[in-house]
């Protein structure tokens, strides 16, 4: 890895942040065996998003820019054009002397012609996934058991309090330590 976007708050919902998401540079090597198909696998991370009826919300998940990124040799000369405005994204984090070699990527075709997101991402460079989410139809449960621990919890903090201030109490502590200080005199 030689670079991940500054942090954010990975634990705050999709819906409370005004970010898209995070970006990450990975510099990936071929297996040493020659010449081998392979391929490398980065787990994402998804915030907690918003309750839905069915269960399941739809993410769109932008197509990796995937490069070769080289030094030039000593002896080439770029030129340099002073309306190109620099270093706005990935290639500020390499050298000057760096040329670019980028892959287009396609869209993915399922069977049936459409792509992988269906209809409305044809044309886009996007991957869709069905993601699991709390149903709001089936919630109920959930909503009341935490309003009854948070209850409950309440309740017995209370309860400790008024046995330790019933045993206690503010005035006997109080009334203790002053006749303490009168037996030492």
């Amino acid at each position: 890895m030689h670079y991940i976007s500054p942090g954010v708050d990975l634990e705050a919902p999709a819906y409370t942040l005004p970010l898209w998401g995070s970006s990450l540079l990975l510099e990936l090597a071929p297996p040493p065996s020659g010449n081998v198909e392979w391929t490398a696998e980065v787990p994402l991370h998804l915030r907690y998003l918003a309750p839905s009826k069915s269960g399941l919300q739809e993410v769109h998940i932008p197509t990796p820019v995937l490069f070769w990124a080289c030094t030039a040799d000593e002896g080439s000369k770029f030129t340099v054009n002073p309306f190109e405005r620099v270093d706005l994204g990935y290639e500020g984090l390499f050298g000057p002397r760096t040329m670019f070699y980028h892959l287009d990527p396609e869209p993915a075709l399922e069977a049936s012609g459409i792509p992988a997101g269906g209809e409305k991402d044809v044309g886009r460079l996007v991957n869709a996934l069905q993601v699991p989410v709390l149903d709001s139809q089936k919630s109920a449960y959930v909503e009341l058991g935490t309003a009854a621990v948070v209850v409950a919890g309440f309740v017995w903090v209370c309860w400790c309090l008024w046995r330790v201030w019933r045993v206690a109490g503010y005035r006997r502590t109080k009334e203790r330590g002053v006749v303490g200080e009168k037996k030492r005199q």
